[in-house]
């Protein structure tokens, strides 16, 4: 029997659990109450609307909703032993679960411990399924990502707002805070003194923000080299004497 467990608040946080339809998410929920300590599920939907046993209203688009997830990214089908099952997306899934990390065993479903499901993970090739979302959506999944991400923004200085993921990416293209904070500094003293807006702050900084950092770094690296051999050439003559 798959063990109950407390649902991480990081999940309200979600991108594209945001993304689902209210009858998705739902779903997604009950789905999460039954899984396995690997976020293994029958793959089966009348297996698995008994096991979450949905509303109704849920019930009689079961494949629908279903569909709906996993067009989204957040779960995986693939068999084992001739049966199908449906896998939850790995890292979002120990996010939901952070509670459980250090707890889990095995895979109930698998009847495999959580060291073999970890090496099997690595090698299981999805498979096509026969799940549709309720509806085609026009925007594909990364546009929904931004579209919920533009809403989530936070304010650094007084005119530039940033996504975290943003700010992650900032960091691994300079590669320090430091230069991440003065991109960010150059581009909300231009934005106040200029009183202009950028549909993107994070493109602007990819842009020529970057570049008027990297030239301010060069012109500080040549007074420092310059002042260095001065310097040198001051102590030397003095030693020199």
């Amino acid at each position: 029997m798959a063990r109950r467990r407390m649902i991480s608040q990081e999940l309200i946080y979600d991108a594209l659990f945001n993304a689902l339809s209210v009858e998705a998410q739902l779903l997604f929920l009950r789905m999460l109450a039954v899984t396995d300590d690997c976020g293994i599920l029958p793959g089966e939907s009348y297996e698995l609307s008994v096991l979450t046993n949905p509303p109704k209203k849920i019930r009689a688009n079961f494949d629908g909703y279903l569909g709906e997830i996993r067009y989204h990214g957040l779960m995986t089908v693939f068999e084992y032993n001739g049966k199908k099952f449906l896998m939850f997306k790995r890292d979002s899934f120990d996010n939901h679960q952070s509670y459980l990390l250090n707890k889990r065993t095995r895979s109930e479903y698998l009847r495999m411990s959580y060291e073999e499901f970890v090496e099997f993970s690595k090698t299981f090739q999805e498979v096509p399924g026969n799940y549709a979302p309720v509806k085609q959506t026009v925007e594909s999944s990364k546009q929904i990502v931004e579209s919920i991400e533009q809403k989530q923004k936070k304010r650094f200085g007084e005119f530039v707002t940033l996504s975290d993921s943003e700010c992650v990416k900032l960091l691994g293209r300079l590669g320090t805070q430091a230069r991440v904070d003065r991109a960010i500094e150059i581009l909300d003293n231009y934005k106040g003194s200029k009183g202009v807006k950028y549909k993107s702050d994070y493109r602007t900084i990819l842009g020529w923000v970057i570049e008027r950092l990297e030239g301010d770094e060069l012109k500080e690296g040549a007074k420092k080299g310059a002042w260095k051999e001065e310097f040198l050439k001051r102590t030397s003559g003095e030693n020199s004497g």
